[in-house]
C-alpha cells in the first residue's frame, strides 16, 4: 500500500527549497515531477529552461516547481505552498508516471489533476494550462501490459479533457521519436 504521509516527509526538503526561492508572480509555472527538475541540471546535460523561455524584454518567463517522485495527489497537497503564492499566468503540468507506479488508476490521476486545474482557475482567472502526455522512452516499451494500458487510458482522458476545456492545451509527446 502506498504511504502518502510517509512520502510527504521525504518530499518536505525539496518543497522547502522551492519555497525559499523568491516569489515571482505572473510567470509560467512548471509544476510536476522530476522531468522538470532534470531540465536545467548539469547532471542530466540539459540547458536551463530559463535560457530558452524568456519574456519579450529578455527577463525570465518561467518558474520551475518540479519536484522528484511527485504524484498528482502531492501536487494537490502542495498547491497552497508551491502554486498559489506565485500567481502564475500559465501552468505546464507533467505528472502521472509516478502515480501509476504508486497504484493510482488513470481515472484517479485525471480526477486529481482536474481538481488541481479547478483550484487554479478559481484562484487565477484567465490562466492557461499545458498538460503533457508521457514522454517517449525506450523504458516505456518495457512497462507491463497493465501499466501500458493505464498509460494509454490516461492519455485518452487527457486528450478528452483538453478538447473540452478552451483554456487547456495538450502537449503530446507520444508522437515524438524515442
Amino acid at each position: 500500500m502506498f504511504d502518502f504521509y510517509g512520502k510527504l516527509k521525504f518530499l518536505e526538503k525539496p518543497v522547502e527549497a522551492l519555497e525559499a526561492k523568491p516569489v515571482e508572480k505572473g510567470k509560467i509555472l512548471f509544476y510536476g515531477h522530476s522531468l522538470f527538475t532534470r531540465w536545467g541540471s548539469p547532471k542530466w546535460g540539459f540547458r536551463r529552461m530559463d535560457e530558452d523561455i524568456r519574456m519579450k524584454d529578455g527577463s525570465l518567463a518561467v518558474v520551475n516547481h518540479g519536484f522528484g517522485t511527485s504524484t498528482s495527489e502531492e501536487l494537490l497537497y502542495y498547491y497552497p505552498r508551491l502554486v498559489k503564492p506565485w500567481n502564475p499566468r500559465a501552468m505546464v503540468i507533467y505528472c502521472h508516471g509516478n502515480d501509476f507506479s504508486a497504484g493510482y488508476s488513470a481515472n484517479e490521476v485525471m480526477t486529481l489533476q482536474a481538481r488541481l486545474l479547478e483550484w487554479a482557475r478559481r484562484d487565477f482567472p484567465g490562466i492557461r494550462f499545458y498538460l503533457e502526455t508521457g514522454k517517449p522512452s525506450p523504458k516505456r516499451k518495457e512497462f507491463s501490459t497493465g501499466t501500458q494500458r493505464t498509460t494509454l487510458e490516461y492519455e485518452r482522458l487527457l486528450r478528452d479533457y483538453c478538447a473540452n476545456h478552451a483554456d487547456t492545451t495538450l502537449v503530446d509527446h507520444t508522437q515524438l521519436p524515442d
